[in-house]
């Protein structure tokens, strides 16, 4: 115990608690930007890690991890456009918050979600990162495969009011997955002879198309046909529009629900954030007393997706750290920088680095603890763009949608995609059919194809494989079980019509 005191104490320094302040405005600025994301703002930390102790590097990396994350809800809410993939699915009900003039209280809900994920995240981190780690290893190529078809089926089943129109959906953003190089032989497919498309539909310009530029065009519509008929085309913020604590944690099993979810899939190596964030808003549009309100501006909405996005950063660690393997691209970089500190993750690190483990599991309450300061001081000022008039704001979002496409990889191929995906996104709200799918179905499409062949590979294509475990039975049982179940409800609804 007095050497525990003594590495908490040791923590606390002037210097780690400045890290973890520029880490924390860093991540949440860059997170903030459409067309940057919360990777790149790790790999830009990474140099600075080469002049610091282990504890030190990780708290950096760690705040620039957590409020990257949390950042991409900020533009989502008031620009209706996703900071970052994790983002996705605040659009929809804190921009149209935003939209009603309540932009402060969507911007608390989103805070608060994060930091509630965040810290129930870090807990279960320190309690059960063994335990954790072993289950996510029982996860094969099948269960990957049935893990993505479920998220599908969720997402198509719950976010929208056909499921025709859902399962389209999910396989237009299939489709799109498979552009590119084929992942097993490495040959050019749907690329229609255009070098440009040997890498894929880029992710982040096809999110800032379809959610930025889409609204755009659809708000530019409703501001001519409002101008044309002499209405008011500006809304007007209400600055007293503030979510208190007791309504925030009315959503007391949405939040546990969803921070739990993020945990489970942060500790799957492969998995993110954005499908965290897909699957707990799908199930609590599902499970929710008012399901009408998701998409129209539920408080509720925006806490499954923040909770969800932000409960997956602690838990990535488990991976890292008890198995020595990566989850997905950010700690990737996470473990380059332990290994350039002379430190190799896996079992034997709990053992050797003790000292340094403790030290990490303190940083990563103290950035949650940054993250509530630096939120509701920022929240005070950001909101204030809504205040622009739409004939000024319009233009700006767009050469924000622009250059941030440009900047993936300084080609106007991406600067296409955005557009194309713009007019994409334009239809689909016009004919009501919903965005998530396919955007689930685009950003997961490579992970489920690659466990699917490396399934198929390792049956001799025999299909018994996906049913060859009690965690792919159980996968089975419940996509059948939830298909069914809404045939059922079709069948029944129309026969009383």
């Amino acid at each position: 115990m007095a050497s525990f005191l003594l590495i908490v104490q040791s923590t606390f320094t002037l210097k780690i608690l400045l890290l973890i302040l520029a880490g924390s405005l860093f991540g949440m600025i860059v997170g903030a930007i459409p067309g940057l994301n919360t990777t790149l703002a790790v790999a830009i930390a990474i140099p600075i890690t080469f002049y610091l102790e282990p504890v030190e590097a990780l708290a950096l990396l760690s705040a620039v991890y957590k409020n990257g994350i949390y950042g991409g809800s900020v533009s989502a809410v008031l620009l209706g456009v996703p900071g970052t993939p994790a983002a996705a699915c605040t659009v929809r009900d804190g921009y149209a918050m935003a939209k009603k003039g309540q932009a402060k209280k969507a911007l608390d809900a989103a805070l608060y979600a994060s930091v509630f994920a965040d810290v129930v995240g870090n807990t279960i981190l320190i309690l059960t990162a063994s335990w954790l780690a072993q289950f996510a290893l029982k996860f094969g190529p099948s269960e990957n495969t049935l893990l993505v078809v479920f998220a599908l089926v969720v997402v198509s089943l719950v976010g929208s009011s056909s499921l025709l129109k859902g399962l389209l959906a999910s396989i237009i953003g299939l489709s799109l997955a498979m552009l590119g190089m084929d992942p097993m032989t490495g040959s050019p497919r749907f690329t229609f002879g255009n070098i440009n498309m040997l890498s894929g539909v880029t992710l982040i310009p096809t999110l800032v198309g379809m959610f930025a530029l889409s609204e755009i065009f659809v708000e530019y519509s409703n501001f001519c046909h409002a101008k044309a008929e002499g209405k008011s085309v500006d809304v007007p913020q209400d600055k007293k529009s503030r979510l208190s604590l007791k309504e925030f944690f009315s959503y007391w099993r949405t939040l546990i629900r969803s921070s739990l979810i993020g945990v489970f899939i942060g500790a799957l190596p492969g998995s993110g954030p954005s499908t965290a964030s897909f699957i707990s808003y799908s199930m609590a549009q599902r499970s929710s007393k008012h399901p009408e309100e998701f998409g129209e501006g539920s408080v509720e909405g925006i806490c499954a997706s923040e909770a969800a996005n932000n409960g997956v950063c602690g838990a990535a660690y488990i991976p890292l750290l008890t198995l020595g393997i990566p989850g997905d691209t950010i700690t990737a970089i996470m473990y380059g920088a332990l290994v350039l500190q002379g430190i190799t993750p896996g079992p034997l690190v709990f053992t050797q680095q003790g000292d340094m483990i403790t030290g990490l599991y303190v940083t990563l309450f103290i950035c949650s603890i940054f993250m509530l300061v630096l939120g509701k001081i920022l929240c005070r000022t950001l909101t204030n763009v809504l205040n622009v008039p739409k004939g000024i704001l319009f233009p700006v979002i767009m050469i924000i949608c622009f250059a941030g496409s440009y900047s993936m990889n300084n080609t106007m191929y991406d600067v296409l995609v955005m557009i194309i995906a713009g007019v994409l996104g334009y239809i689909y709200k016009r004919i009501d059919m919903p965005i998530a799918p396919t955007l689930i179905g685009f950003i997961l499409g490579s992970q489920m194809e690659r466990s699917l062949l490396q399934s198929l590979i390792k049956s001799e294509n025999n299909l018994s494989i996906f049913v060859g475990s009690p965690i792919a039975i159980a996968f089975v049982i419940i996509i059948v079980l939830m298909v069914g179940s809404n045939f059922w409800k079709l069948m029944k609804a129309k026969k009383q019509k």
